[in-house]
């Protein structure tokens, strides 16, 4: 399988355009009806950092599995990892700690902003709050690597289907009846338990890539089951 897939560098534009429509003050003079009205109905920041899961999930999974396959230690994925993200995200905590210092500074070190904005809502400050989404991705992080590496493709495939993504779907299920809506749209929004649906949802696809590219059929069949759904 190719180390890059160039036809996803699409869906990334369009996940970074779907964030950025998100984040457009709709009282912004000039701002089109029309527009206002898909902003309502797509809620473009969710379904934009939805696809950034889903290939995120793809994609690592797909070099996890390369990397076992080529006898390459997980540590160096780990190690790279943490080098590519840990430095500038905590010189940006340091940033922030200058000018707002507080307890949300000690929740995102932790990697815990996003539990933050459920448990003690109002710690993290403004400039950090769009950091959650990088906290379920690395509590994801922390322990699907560990899974792929030491394990068969088939445990690791049973891991996602009879453990992170039935847990996602009965735990979010579960929340929204016994909650009140607005308490649980906030739970299941930035817990990472919850969140990790659609990141297993982009490494199962990782599994299945080699038969799909081994067999394109398989691919117009899931076309023509869509077109038989979305007619």
């Amino acid at each position: 399988m190719p180390r890059r897939v160039p036809s996803l560098d699409g869906l990334r534009a369009i996940a970074v355009l779907l964030v950025l429509w998100q984040h457009v003050p709709l009282e912004l003079p000039g701002y089109p009806q029309w527009l206002a009205l898909g902003h309502f109905w797509v809620g473009p920041g969710g379904l934009g950092v939805e696809l950034f899961f889903a290939l995120s999930g793809f994609l690592i999974t797909r070099i996890l599995i390369a990397e076992r396959d080529a006898g390459v230690p997980v540590r160096w994925f780990l190690l790279r990892r943490l080098l590519r993200i840990f430095p500038i995200y905590y010189l940006l905590l340091v940033v922030i700690a200058v000018g707002q210092p507080g307890p949300g500074i000690a929740w995102a070190a932790l990697y815990l902003g996003n539990f933050a904005h459920v448990f003690a809502p109002g710690t993290v400050p403004g400039d950090l709050e769009h950091t959650w989404s990088l906290c379920v991705e690395e509590h994801f992080y922390l322990l699907w690597p560990l899974v792929v590496a030491f394990t068969s493709d088939r445990t690791a495939r049973r891991v996602l289907l009879f453990g992170a993504i039935p847990i996602a779907v009965l735990g979010a299920l579960s929340i929204g009846l016994s909650l009140p809506i607005e308490r649980a749209n906030l739970i299941i929004e930035r817990l990472s338990p919850f969140r990790f649906l659609t990141l297993a949802c982009g490494a199962l696809v990782a599994f299945a890539e080699p038969r799909l590219r081994a067999d394109p059929r398989l691919l117009r069949r899931v076309d023509e089951i869509l077109e038989v759904v979305m007619a």
